[in-house]
């Protein structure tokens, strides 16, 4: 199934690497093209005030990613970096983003391996306690930290610069609040906002990673009907900003958002569903799964 990846959280500096990769042919089996690796442990890497303990953690860190990489170049699959905190948001942390991306450029330049294809954002300031009473404000900080992630990304060389996605709730395009707001001289929806902001013609498709998280495609609370407006959004940039569908396959509540209990078959079938109502629209980016260590549970 072209355009399928899952999120691999399991910390890549901590968790054995047989561990890892134990699924990868499995899911490459199931029609998996690519896997979304969390590389934020490498954010310490960068307070390390000794430059040589730094180089010597860096390297250290580089070996599990280059092993990585290479049992996933085995397996048939692509690997982009993941990250995310919602603390990052906060205009004190936000170079935090800028190392993400600085690393993945800079790891790619000096390895004669395999390298990243992307680097993927999960900041979900929404998931916090503060969001209650402070979205729009959080909203606003959202939006300027990946105003700050598009802009850093062309501060490579053509050839480094790698493609953005940024994971979107399908609820931020309008339906819920903030519904709308002001932000560098452009009233829009959040994902609106998002879009535009990732729509920055560098020479490399970035995306948006809608969460339309539902164990069913049909009916108005489907999963087709919540990703609808981000396929439209990023269709208006005439494919040069993809929607990548996000769906849940892990033991999680309720069981409404979940493929948890319908199986493994069932999920597959929906995304064939998915895709086939979206192939032809010219955004339309595949399928993102949260997360492979579930998915390989899956009955």
């Amino acid at each position: 199934m072209a355009g399928f990846s899952a999120y691999e959280w399991r910390p890549i500096d901590t968790t054995p690497l047989a561990e890892l990769t134990a699924g990868l042919a499995a899911f490459r089996a199931m029609g998996g093209t690519s896997i979304a690796l969390d590389i934020s442990a490498v954010v310490p890497l960068t307070d390390v005030k000794d430059p040589t303990a730094r180089s010597t953690r860096r390297i250290a860190f580089d070996t599990k990613v280059s092993r990585y990489l290479a049992a996933a170049r085995a397996a048939g699959l692509s690997v982009e970096a993941l990250a995310g905190d919602p603390a990052w948001i906060n205009p004190s942390r936000r170079t935090v983003t800028q190392a993400i991306i600085s690393y993945a450029a800079q790891f790619n330049a000096r390895t004669a391996g395999p390298g990243f294809t992307g680097v993927q954002f999960d900041l979900e300031p929404w998931a916090t306690k503060a969001w209650a009473t402070e979205a729009t404000t959080l909203t606003t900080q959202w939006l300027a930290t990946v105003a700050s992630i598009a802009s850093h990304q062309t501060n490579f060389p053509a050839a480094m610069r790698l493609p953005i996605t940024v994971v979107v709730p399908f609820w931020l395009d309008g339906q819920a609040s903030p519904t709308s707001l002001r932000f560098a001289g452009v009233t829009s929806s959040p994902v609106g906002h998002i879009v535009r902001l990732l729509d920055n013609r560098s020479g490399r498709l970035n995306a948006i990673s809608v969460m339309a998280y539902r164990d069913r495609v049909a009916g108005p609370n489907g999963s087709r009907a919540l990703s609808a407006t981000e396929v439209a959004l990023t269709d208006s940039t005439g494919g040069r900003v993809r929607t990548i569908i996000a769906q849940e396959v892990g033991d999680v509540d309720p069981a409404g958002i979940t493929f948890w209990q319908e199986g493994r078959v069932a999920m597959l079938a929906a995304l064939r569903d998915l895709r086939a109502g979206y192939a032809a629209r010219p955004s339309f980016g595949g399928f993102a799964v949260n997360d492979l260590r579930s998915l390989l549970l899956l009955s």
